[in-house]
């Protein structure tokens, strides 16, 4: 978990936060909508850079290297594979199986990966302008991070500075509020909700207990792609829905009652981001309102999640017919994985299979 710790003294403003989101989304879609292209949306930009810049997933931005480059890497394999093309279901099945391996051996817990892959192979991107609004978005997230770090710690370095002239005793340093030249965890941001710890507490603390979890979501993911490949539209395949299951079975609160908001909160942002586009015809402004929208219904149900807003905006890509069944779907495919991943391991584990506490 080395560099979780360097980005404690970066924490954007709630209003700031909004700014930034933004920025990142809206030249995005209106890119889309001047070329009337849904191939060049990227989903997950909302998630990445909420996640990242505004404290949701401090994990997520831990190497700011990883976060430029690893989501581009794994577009670009899958754009390859589509140029040659491979057949959909197997390039989507390597995406979903290899991806997390590969997070897992580089020690990255940069999850919407998955998503950068495994869109492009499930909706058969060809295009290589996606990789080049892919790698965009994550480089100027990474680069914003790093000179926004070296800004809050020169700040945070010269309020110490200060303090330690005013009282005369350095007590500054002993007080709990500043640590390292950073702002300690018990400030709370501009929302009221505790910041995460330095160690991100979802995290699986052993390594055989994050294999487990790994292993986990790999056969489940594997057997629902099998499952609904030729039943359900592939809505309820939708990367981002993978990257929310991936992110509750690493959570150590898993709960029925947690279950039941996260399934009303994604399903209150795809329906959102629906009703939106639905209204909207224009890329970006239904990109603004829906991730606006579903960001307060987030807040209102207390269950702030990334993934929720690159969920939201899955209708821009979803092709147009059908819309209020693809919301179905997905909030479909969301009940069931979440349902999998919340009693599977506890039925096995009743069969006598040994299954670390971490994960069940």
């Amino acid at each position: 978990m080395r560099g979780l710790s360097t980005i404690r003294g970066f924490e954007l403003k709630k209003e700031l936060r909004w700014i930034v989101v933004f920025v990142t989304v809206i030249p995005m879609t209106l890119v889309a909508q001047y070329f009337h292209r849904s191939d060049l949306i990227f989903p997950e930009a909302a998630a990445l850079t909420i996640g990242t810049w505004g404290g949701e997933a401090h994990a997520w931005s831990a190497s700011k290297l990883k976060l430029a480059l690893l989501p581009p890497m794994a577009a670009t394999v899958a754009v390859l594979f589509n140029r040659i093309h491979l057949p959909v279901l197997i390039g989507f099945s390597f995406m979903v199986v290899v991806i997390p391996i590969a997070l897992d051996l580089l020690s990255s817990p940069l999850i919407p990966t998955i998503s950068a892959g495994a869109l492009p192979s499930l909706f058969q991107i060809k295009s290589p302008w996606f990789l080049v609004v892919v790698a965009a978005i994550t480089v100027s997230l990474a680069a914003g991070l790093y000179f926004g770090e070296q800004i809050s710690h020169k700040s945070s370095v010269s309020l110490t500075i200060e303090n330690e002239s005013n009282s005369g005793n350095g007590d500054a340093w002993s007080d709990g509020l500043i640590s390292n030249g950073k702002i300690s965890s018990k400030i709370e941001n501009g929302d009221g909700d505790r910041l995460q710890d330095d160690i991100d507490e979802d995290l699986p603390k052993s390594l055989v207990a994050r294999r487990r979890m790994l292993a986990w979501f790999i056969v489940i993911s594997i057997c629902w792609t099998i499952a609904t490949w030729w039943s359900i539209p592939h809505s309820a395949l939708a990367p981002p829905i993978l990257v929310s299951f991936y992110e509750w079975l690493k959570s150590s609160n898993r709960s029925g009652a947690r279950y039941l908001k996260r399934w009303a909160s994604i399903t209150s942002g795809i329906v959102i981001g629906t009703i939106v586009h639905q209204v909207l015809a224009n890329f970006a402004l239904a990109a603004l309102l829906a991730v606006a929208i579903t960001y307060l219904a987030m807040k209102l149900l207390r269950e702030v999640h990334p993934p929720t807003l690159a969920i939201s905006l899955l209708p821009l890509i979803f092709p147009g017919n059908l819309p209020y069944e693809r919301a179905f779907d997905v909030s479909l495919a969301i009940a069931v994985l979440y349902g999998l991943g919340l009693y599977l391991p506890k039925l096995i584990r009743h069969h006598r299979w040994t299954i670390d506490p971490a994960i069940s």
